[in-house]
């Protein structure tokens, strides 16, 4: 990652090629000495590979236009910028739309109003097939203004029949688009928050807000059915329901298929609704479909790689060790982490604390799966000493959960004291003492205890036997679909490695899937 927080560094270095071109031939048409001087500079941070303004400082010491760096970096920035808005001028709807309405403006205050109604007409099509409902009824609203002004009787009679009916159309349309996204970020605030419910207070909060009418009924619009159903998937996820999720991302995505262009329009919402749907084969064992996501993701993200955001095109890495682990080959996991953690490393941009987190968990369940607990735990470490624990508070618990598993197959059983006593005061604290909690706490508190393997080996037969019914209870179930812990019961019982575990599962859940 860029050690600088210089977004000029950022925005330069995360230019194509074909950006890059264009904007050293738009500012090369400058007959301005001034502006060959920022492409020198521009040139010059280009060269970087992480921002260094000494060396800039230096290379420019001598050259009395760059006394004031920052002002002329302020200046290749917004240059960047108008330079960018005209590239995407003829590509991205929202600024062909802004350039009819600007253009409208000018030919009204012009008087030429048969113009102005023809680029209505033009910017209203778009504007309709890409469901830009707000410029709809800027549109509408240009087209009785028009009338107007023209103060011809039979067109104020066609915009009065026409133009009202059109607007009050789109309003209403409008209006039930903010309505969902105001569920959207409701339901998205008690996913980041709450994660998924533990007792049944949890369940019931989102209940009346899940009760809206217009979650019950497929919508017209693309933009608002695509809410709709992203509001379902935060509802299945506080429920712990990943059958359910899996169905509506399917869904999801299937919306976005049967739009094309929307979808090319809308690429990181389809690819990240693509690899949440990958993710999600693996949770639910159909692990065939999701490995031919996965490949479809390889697909778009070689084809398409400078639309698609870093950190979607970085689960993809994840979703395969994710795969790989469910498979039982955890040595193959770990090859793939290199280049995972180095492609991290070289990102521009900064990960969200989620997706920093998703990276953590599963890096810490490829190295305990392979035996190097040494890295398992500290990528598990820097989950339990996160800033963002308030946040994810059921992905914290579980990591200290976690540990003491860690703890445990390393036999550091001293040790293992101490955590379980940080462990049960930080559940304690935060009203997090489950049932899955409670028996697992037991269970190491026995077990620390214990100095004879075969002991150890009726606890954990015993541990087995009260997780088990655990497994498929609502509030419970999260921590199984986080840690393989009954397989990790069952290498010990069985004297075998966990990886030989997982392989025979792997199969087992393959023939259930044909």
């Amino acid at each position: 990652m860029a050690n600088s927080s210089d977004s000029l560094f950022v925005l330069i270095k995360s230019m194509t090629k074909s950006e890059k071109r264009h904007f050293k031939l738009s500012m090369a048409g400058y007959q301005a000495a001034g502006d060959r001087h920022y492409l020198r500079l521009f040139d010059a941070i280009d060269a970087q590979k992480i921002y260094d303004e000494k060396a800039i400082k230096k290379k420019f010491a001598a050259d009395v236009y760059f006394n004031q760096l920052a002002r002329v970096k302020i200046y290749l920035y917004q240059q960047i910028l108008k330079g960018l808005r005209n590239y995407y001028a003829d590509t991205l709807k929202d600024i062909q739309l802004n350039n009819y309405l600007t253009e409208i403006e000018i030919l009204f205050n012009k008087e030429l109003y048969t113009d102005c109604k023809e680029r209505i007409k033009k910017a209203k099509a778009m504007a309709l097939k890409y469901e830009r409902l707000h410029q709809l009824l800027r549109l509408s609203q240009w087209e009785m203004v028009i009338a107007d002004h023209v103060s011809d009787i039979a067109e104020v009679d066609t915009v009065k029949k026409m133009a009202m009916a059109e607007q009050q159309t789109v309003v209403n349309k409008y209006q039930e688009y903010a309505e969902l996204w105001g569920l959207y970020m409701e339901t998205l605030s008690m996913s980041l928050n709450t994660g998924q419910a533990r007792n049944a207070a949890e369940l019931s909060m989102g209940n009346e807000l899940m009760n809206h009418p217009l979650l019950a009924k497929n919508l017209s619009t693309y933009v608002a059915e695509n809410l709709r159903l992203t509001v379902l998937v935060h509802d299945a996820y506080r429920k712990g329901d990943a059958e359910v999720m899996y169905r509506v991302v399917k869904k999801t995505v299937q919306l976005s298929e049967a739009h094309p262009h929307l979808l090319q329009e809308r690429l990181n919402s389809y690819f990240q609704n693509l690899g949440a749907l990958a993710g999600l084969c693996i949770s639910v064992n159909r692990s065939k479909e999701a490995e031919g996501l996965i490949k479809k993701l390889r697909v778009i993200e070689e084809e398409q790689q400078s639309k698609i955001n870093f950190k979607f095109r970085m689960s993809v890495d994840t979703l395969e060790i994710d795969l790989l682990k469910k498979q039982g080959r955890f040595e193959d996991a770990v090859l793939l982490i290199p280049a995972l953690i180095k492609k991290i490393k070289h990102s521009l941009g900064e990960l969200e604390p989620l997706d920093e987190m998703l990276v953590y968990h599963c890096l810490f369940g490829a190295y305990f799966g392979n035996a190097n607990y040494k890295n398992a735990q500290f990528y598990l470490q820097k989950i339990i000493t996160s800033q963002h624990q308030e946040l994810f508070k059921n992905f914290h618990d579980n990591a200290r959960l976690f540990n003491l598993i860690l703890q445990f197959e390393q036999k550091e059983f001293v040790h293992l004291g101490h955590v379980l006593r940080t462990t049960y005061r930080h559940l304690h604290k935060h009203k997090k003492v489950h049932a899955t909690e409670t028996v697992l706490i037991d269970f190491f508190r026995k077990a620390s205890k214990l100095t004879s393997a075969n002991k150890r080996l009726s606890a954990l037969s015993d541990l087995k036997a009260e997780l088990l019914p655990l497994s498929t209870q609502q509030f419970e179930r999260n921590f199984f679909t986080d840690f393989p812990l009954i397989e990790w019961i069952d290498s010990k019982l069985q004297k075998k490695d966990l990886a030989e575990i997982m392989r025979e599962r792997y199969v087992e859940a393959v023939e259930l899937e044909e």
